[in-house]
């Protein structure tokens, strides 16, 4: 049977969510796991802090948001407030100088949030979260538009 609104939305917020923990995971390994100060204030220092990062800085960021705004717009649903963003990173991601206890810390809290919304998928539909988190779509074809290098 098809999947209730708030079900779908949780399918997506999961995968999403999922998607950016993985990648989160893999930029830690090689070291990357804590933006660099003044790279989240948008325009301007923040704009110019980014153009300067290599990928791995970027694609950390990127996940950082993806993760934050699915969290974020799962639990409210409203526009997200600055301080709000602020609040989920420290909440979620390593900061300059934390120790090791507490940046696993916050990879479980990662997990839980991740779960948390996981359980509102239905019990044969969780093979999906897993699908749509890697990237692959429906028909397998995990590149429909030809975006990535082959």
């Amino acid at each position: 049977k098809p999947l209730t609104e708030g079900q779908a939305k949780a399918l997506a917020f999961a995968s999403r969510m999922l998607a950016a923990d993985k990648t989160l995971a893999e930029l830690s390994r090689k070291g990357f796991d804590v933006s660099i100060p003044g790279s989240t204030t948008g325009y301007g220092v923040g704009a110019a802090v980014n153009a300067v990062s290599g990928p791995e800085r970027q694609k950390l960021e990127q996940a950082k948001r993806d993760f934050i705004n699915a969290v974020l717009r799962r639990e409210s649903g409203a526009v997200i407030s600055d301080s709000e963003f602020a609040s989920a990173d420290k909440q979620y991601f390593p900061q300059a100088g934390e120790q090791r206890p507490v940046i696993e810390q916050k990879a479980r809290n990662r997990r839980i949030a991740i779960e948390g919304i996981r359980a509102d998928v239905p019990k044969a539909k969780q093979g999906e979260v897993d699908r749509i988190s890697t990237g692959e779509s429906a028909g397998g074809n995990s590149d429909p538009l030809g975006l990535r290098k082959k």
